[in-house]
């Protein structure tokens, strides 16, 4: 009886049975499952069944579905991956892997789209640049990030599962081709008779009737059982087709949204060609106006007719009128601007006003009793009087006006007329005196000087908290800005690290292992392995943020590393492309392969021309030949701010140290947010030994190591003098997820064990965790917010109920400590709003937006224990609407009105910050940033708005006085303060494009020093800093004067002044 191929699929069935039961049970427990949320909660999220319409925004519910849909084919992925990793034949599941496949290629295909609809959508509820515009962009961004990462671990799983298949394949093969050589051997390999080709029909004499050579039967037999490994070698092959070609659809979707990015180029591309051709056009126009004026000036005829025509109007007016002109007649004022006055009990009483007189010119009386009579009334006793009572004064003084009779020769109108004391005192007599009185073509012009007359008394006390810092890990800001460590990727950390940033020297091979963890938190470590017949020195190396900065500097190295070694590891620093060793370090190590071993040195370093350098280790690879070495957590530190371990880096703290600020806001932000609740800032995995932070995936599409953390941020605060304003997960996520009601209570008691780990003594269990921690001393915790944003990403409707949850625990606990709301939109705060509360407005805004939010404060409504945070504000585009990218000069000084108006207010106004703080300029999300820095030697920068900030934040008095001008605001915008003890500081801004020639003066103030100090920042209105380009840079100089007779300076247009008005010694 012939032998049959039998095939066992018992393994594939119960596989399908599996499946089968799972579904069932999956649609079982659907059916039966039952909400956790009120019927309020499900209406405030857009979710109840019924007909109450959902209050999220239609953008918000897309982001929270896309949202949704990457985090289900991140578990999906995760199956496949897992699958995709088994090597055996009998434990490779084809059909599971080719199904998780198809719909992972399925659900990243429509996510695409999704995304694509989702940036079509927010561009259309938003054409023009706002906050929420921006933020949705962030939401836009943010996806497409996560997008990105899902798309590109399915690519590397795919690529897994190409190459066991090619493996398995070439294996089988193998297999396959060694039976067959050996299955039929050569008659002509031996003489024995096991050789001899049988005798067909009956055994010859003396053979036995049961042979023991079977060939030709075993042949047929190897053929049967061929046929299947055929079959199976030829799935595989058709797997490995299907898997390029997914791969290859991967492309396609990467390519769609490196698209989305193209687009954005492309508009900017366009705007700036736009803005060239009107350039061009505008000049063009220019000429050929220019062209048309010459021909007319030329034209004698063409002028004179034009005048003919002009007065037979003017006399056919006069006939229809039915007045005829009298000889000696006065036109009265053409222009007449009454005092603009502000209420007087906020100190702020202004009076400009100015006229333009034409008269008509006849022989007659003197010029200097026209001008006598036209003073009295400018600058007369009814200097501060009523509308109604200069109504009256103008009466009084036109009526001898209209019978004076003026000389025909203009030369004896011009020039400075003299005061005439006989016509009476005039309590502003030397203002009059300033004045110009000049008589071109029969008309009266007043030029009087720019005059801030400061008052001594009076005004409103000042914040002394009004201007500080506001930070976020953006921008790689943290890692790779500020905080002090520069070798990227060093704990593999965040969603997927890969060896970003590392590289092979001397021929060894990396990975990034997760089997060999370096503890509980930092779960993958690198591999560095040594191929047989390797000699010399070998190893690894990292790039840092875009090169690792070289300079004349002490360094700090620490590392952790396992396995078989003793001997020599060399540390250098070296220019990546010239070779040029600026620093090298040997260190004698015994690491063993039980468990990782700790090092750390120190070395010095000579100055690299340039950022284009990496950090090596390398080792003897005659001592690993053949097997392989573990590293993690390598760290690199410059000498830090302060000298702190795990600080930050000394150049930037000293560079943010000179803005002057008081106060530091952390963590962020929509860093502090999360794009989901388990991806928030969480303040109790950021403290402790850094080998202990898991970091995370931030909210700015890159990791977050969380080695800049609680305790760090304080400690900067306390080596800055900052007051910390200490910022707390409110329920919102960057994704539109809410966390409110009673689900909130966990979350509630996270911020309260925070409070007490800062502020407990060391007998509470947090109180005892710090101290444990090295500090026992409690921080100064003095203000609180909560949240972030809550009036955004369909926050608003919840946030009433959220902060006040958050405030009922927090405020029961700690009474002395300032809770600020994390916004002033009443919509979304309860009401009442609890006493001593305080609200956080943000402003991105264009130049003439600023302008126009000048005196945004000045009627708002003072209560008891209120304040306003100015948390964020930025010039982020221009009056067309295009993003600026860095911050100019015109920018800046919108910015600076906008900050005069916040000093003038700035008993309501607490405390103001610009945002973003700091850019990474290789690594940036937005822009423009308060300042900048790369690899560079020198990188580090500062904008124009860095020192608008430095020169207003260094200037700081104690109380807002009164100030009488002889102008109103606009161009010109100023604010005087002073201190307690005796100095003076007046604050301008001009946003206009002409010189203004100001005088200040103090008339009460005594003992002041005839020399003040003048600090400008002035330049070309569209004219910026660069990284290594530093054009715009404030000026200082001396200017001469006293309290009576006043200081007087000029102020460009487009620039920013600080007079500063010392005691003498």
């Amino acid at each position: 009886m012939a032998v049959s191929s039998i095939q066992d699929r018992t393994n594939e069935f119960r596989s399908v049975l599996t499946q089968v039961q799972k579904r069932n049970a999956s649609s079982k427990v659907g059916a039966q499952r039952q909400s956790l949320l009120t019927d309020a909660q499900k209406a405030a999220n857009g979710s109840s069944n019924g007909d109450a319409k959902p209050r999220r925004s239609e953008f918000a519910r897309r982001a929270a579905e896309i949202g949704r849909g990457i985090g289900a084919t991140m578990g999906k992925l995760e199956k496949l991956a897992q699958l995709a990793k088994r090597k055996t034949l009998f434990d490779d599941r084809p059909v599971e892997i080719n199904e998780l496949t198809f719909i992972i290629k399925q659900d990243l295909s429509s996510l695409n789209q999704q995304i694509s609809s989702l940036q079509t959508l927010s561009r259309a509820q938003h054409p023009k640049a706002d906050q929420e515009g921006e933020h949705n962009k962030n939401v836009v961004f943010l996806l497409q990030g996560k997008l990105t990462d899902v798309s590109a671990n399915f690519k590397d799983v795919l690529e897994v599962r190409t190459k066991n298949i090619q493996a398995s394949r070439s294996r089988t093969e193998n297999f396959v081709s060694s039976v067959s050589a050996h299955a039929a051997p050569s008659i002509s390999q031996s003489a024995s008779p096991l050789y001899s080709t049988p005798a067909r029909g009956s055994p010859g004499p003396g053979q036995d009737l049961l042979s023991l050579n079977p060939v030709g039967d075993q042949q047929l037999l190897m053929m049967e059982e061929a046929q299947p490994q055929n079959t199976y070698i030829h799935q595989r092959g058709e797997a490995i087709e299907a898997i390029e070609r997914t791969i290859s659809e991967l492309g396609g979707i990467f390519g769609q949204l490196a698209s989305m990015v193209s687009e954005q180029s492309e508009m900017i591309q366009r705007i700036d060609a736009n803005t060239e051709d009107v350039v061009d056009n505008v000049q063009g126009a220019q000429r050929e106006l220019l062209k048309y004026w010459s021909r007319v000036s030329g034209n004698r005829w063409l002028i004179a007719k034009m005048f003919g025509v002009l007065m037979i109007f003017f006399l056919l007016w006069v006939l229809i009128a039915g007045d005829p002109i009298p000889p000696q007649s006065w036109l009265y004022p053409s222009f007449f601007h009454l005092p603009s006055i502000q209420p007087a009990n906020r100190g702020f009483c202004l009076y400009s006003w100015s006229f333009d007189l034409h008269i008509t010119r006849s022989p007659g009386k003197s010029a200097g009793m026209a001008w006598d009579l036209a003073r009295k009334f400018v600058l007369g006793e009814t200097f501060c009087d009523s509308e109604e009572r200069h109504v009256r004064h103008l009466n009084q003084v036109l009526e001898p006006l209209q019978s004076m009779m003026f000389p025909s020769d203009e030369s004896d109108w011009r020039g400075s007329v003299p005061y005439n004391s006989k016509k009476g005192h005039h309590p502003n007599r030397d203002l009059l005196q300033r004045g110009q009185a000049f008589f071109p073509g029969g008309k009266i012009i007043l030029s009087v000087d720019i005059i801030l007359r400061v008052s001594t008394t009076g005004g409103n006390a000042s914040s002394p908290l009004l201007y500080g810092l506001m930070f976020e890990d953006i921008n790689n800001s943290g890692d790779g800005g500020i905080h002090g460590q520069l070798l990227k990727n060093n704990g593999f950390q965040g969603t997927s690290p890969g060896l970003t940033a590392y590289a092979a020297v001397g021929g060894t091979t990396l990975a990034q292992d997760t089997s060999t963890p370096l503890t509980t938190a930092i779960t993958s470590s690198l591999k560095v392995s040594v191929a047989s017949g390797t000699t010399g020195f070998v190893g690894f190396s990292n790039s840092g943020y875009g090169g690792v900065p070289v300079n004349a500097d002490t360094y700090a190295n620490y590392f952790w590393m396992k396995g078989t070694y003793s001997g020599t590891v060399i540390l250098q620093l070296i220019g990546s492309t010239s070779g040029i060793v600026y620093a090298t370090q040997n260190i004698t190590v015994a690491s063993s392969s039980s468990a990782f071993t700790y090092y750390e040195t120190t070395y010095t370093s000579t100055q690299s021309p340039d950022g284009d350098n990496v950090w090596q280790l390398l080792f003897d690879a005659s001592q690993v030949v053949g097997s392989s070495l573990w590293f993690d957590l390598v760290q690199l530190f410059p000498v830090t701010y302060h000298e702190r371990y795990n600080g930050i880096r000394k150049d930037v703290g000293d560079f943010l140290e000179a803005i002057g600020g008081s106060f530091l806001r952390f963590p962020g932000g929509n860093n502090l947010e999360g794009a989901y609740p388990a991806n928030r800032w969480q303040w109790n995995a950021t403290i402790g030994p850094v080998e202990n932070r898991p970091g995370r995936q931030g909210d700015w599409s890159y990791a977050n190591t969380d080695a800049l953390g609680l305790m760090e941020y304080l400690q900067w605060c306390e080596d800055m003098s900052l007051t910390p304003i200490l910022a707390i997960w409110s329920g919102l996520t960057l994704g539109g997820g809410i966390i409110s009601g009673t689900a909130l209570t966990p979350y509630v008691d996270d911020a309260l064990n925070e409070l007490e780990f800062l502020l407990g003594s060391t007998s509470t269990t947090y109180g005892a965790l710090r101290a444990s921690y090295g500090r026992t001393d409690p921080y100064a915790i003095t203000h609180l917010e909560i949240g972030n944003e809550d009036n955004l990403s369909s926050g608003c409707s919840t946030y009433a109920s959220r902060f006040t949850a958050f405030y009922n625990a927090i405020h029961a606990a700690y009474p002395s400590i300032t809770i600020i709301a994390s916004t002033t939109s009443s919509s979304c705060l309860p009401s009442p709003l609890p006493t001593g509360v305080w609200t956080d407005i943000h402003h991105y805004e264009s130049p003439s937006a600023f302008i126009s939010l000048f005196n945004e404060f000045d009627n708002y409504p003072r209560t008891t224990g209120y304040g306003i945070f100015v948390g964020e504000y930025a010039n982020t585009a221009n009056d067309a609407g295009a993003t600026t990218y860095w911050s100019t000069v015109q920018g800046a000084v919108s910015e600076a009105v906008y900050m005069i108006g916040l000093e003038r207010n700035s008993d309501l106004v607490k405390m103001a910050s610009y945002a973003p703080l700091l850019e990474h300029y290789d690594l940036a999300e937005w822009s423009p940033d308060l300042v900048g820095l790369d690899s560079r030697p020198g990188s580090l920068t500062g904008s124009v708005s860095y020192y608008n900030q430095k020169m207003f934040s260094n200037a700081r008095g104690s109380t807002i006085l009164p100030v009488i001008s002889t102008v109103d605001f606009g161009p010109l915008y100023w604010v005087a303060s002073s201190t307690t003890t005796g100095t003076y500081y007046v604050k301008i801004a001009n946003y206009g494009t002409t010189a203004e020639s100001v005088t200040v003066e103090i008339p009460a103030a005594t003992g002041l020093n005839a020399t003040a100090s003048l600090e400008i920042l002035t330049g070309p209105a569209l004219s910026s800093n660069y990284p290594l380009d530093v054009t715009v840079l404030p000026t200082t100089s001396t200017v001469s004067g006293s309290a009576s007779g006043g200081w007087t300076f000029s102020l460009a247009g487009y620039g920013v002044a600080v007079l500063t008005l010392s005691p003498s010694a």
